[in-house]
Order: C-alpha cells, then sequence, then structure tokens
C-alpha cells in the first residue's frame, strides 16, 4: 500500500467527513471515488445527472496534478460528460502544487449541479421543460434518461406487442409475449 503525505492523508479525511454515507466515498490507498449527487434541495425527482468521480492522489500529487477519470455516470450526454472532466482536469492542473482534492469534488458537483437541468427528451430531443407543446408530465428513469411522457407513451405504443390471435403465448393470461423493445 502506498504511504500517503500527512498533507494527502489530512484531506482524505476530511473527504470522509464531508461524505459519511457508506454509499458516498470510497477510499483504495491513494485512489477516492466520491459519488455525485446535484444539489436539488432535497428533491430527488428533480435529480436528472449522477457520476462518480475518481481522483488518484499517489505520488507526484499534489506536487503534480491528481488523476482525475469518471464512471458510473447517468444522464449525461457524452459531450457534457467530456466537458464535466475537461472542467475538473483543468482546475487540477491549476491547481498542482497544493492539496486540492477537495476543490476539485466540490468543482464537479458545481458543474454536475449546472447540468442537472433536465435536459432534452431522449425521444424528440426537445427541451423536457421548455415550450414543446407536448402536454403532460416529465418521466424519469431509473437510469436517469428523461422523456416527455407524451413521447415515451407513443413510443412504447409503436412497439407495443400484437394482441395474439390464440391464447396460446400465456399473453391472454398475463405473461409476456417478448415484443417489448430492448
Amino acid at each position: 500500500m502506498t504511504e500517503l503525505s500527512e498533507d494527502v492523508e489530512a484531506e482524505l479525511e476530511l473527504l470522509r467527513a464531508m461524505y459519511a454515507e457508506p454509499d458516498e466515498l470510497s477510499v483504495d490507498g491513494a485512489s477516492v471515488a466520491v459519488v455525485l449527487r446535484p444539489h436539488t434541495g432535497g428533491e430527488e425527482v428533480q435529480r436528472f445527472v449522477e457520476a462518480e468521480l475518481c481522483l488518484s492522489l499517489s505520488a507526484p500529487y499534489p506536487t503534480a496534478a491528481a488523476g482525475v477519470t469518471l464512471r458510473r455516470v447517468r444522464g449525461l450526454l457524452d459531450d457534457e460528460e467530456r466537458r464535466l472532466l475537461r472542467v475538473v482536469r483543468a482546475r487540477a492542473a491549476d491547481e498542482a502544487g497544493e492539496c486540492c482534492a477537495y476543490s476539485l469534488v466540490t468543482c464537479a458537483l458545481d458543474e454536475l449541479t449546472e447540468m442537472n437541468t433536465g435536459g432534452d427528451c431522449a425521444i424528440c430531443r426537445d427541451e423536457l421543460f421548455g415550450d414543446s407543446g407536448d402536454g403532460g408530465g416529465v418521466f424519469l428513469s431509473k437510469c436517469y434518461h428523461s422523456f416527455h411522457a407524451k413521447c415515451l407513451e407513443r413510443w412504447w405504443s409503436a412497439y407495443e406487442p400484437p394482441a395474439p390471435s390464440s391464447g396460446g403465448d400465456g399473453a391472454a393470461d398475463g405473461g409476456t409475449t417478448g415484443g417489448a423493445p430492448p
């Protein structure tokens, strides 16, 4: 196991205090992973994005910039994910020479919160909360894909399996025909 400097150990202790829940922070030697959930005033239904920020704080950190990667990204488009990574890596480069893990986590969380606007419907690509005339609400899946309720309804109807002509396949008694989209 890599021996960490006192400054890096103190920085990790601060992160442990800030992210006390078991699913929010994991530390393995000089590798740190923080689950970032945007600020929503406690309203989980208003959370449309999430990501895990991974920092490498091994030597020569803090003399050199911390390594920064993302994983388990949910709800961001590829270009948004690249932007988040670019912003945090730029901050890491700017703050090379000093302990900055907390600053990097804060930077990433602020960016993610800013990106947490709901974005576009994954089907029609119009703004979720804009004046798209969809006439309905918004559906947020467990994987953080967001849809206009009407768009999802139309999409699902288009892929609904046809009713069986005879009751031999189990659909008539509540079974599924396997015709739903993957």
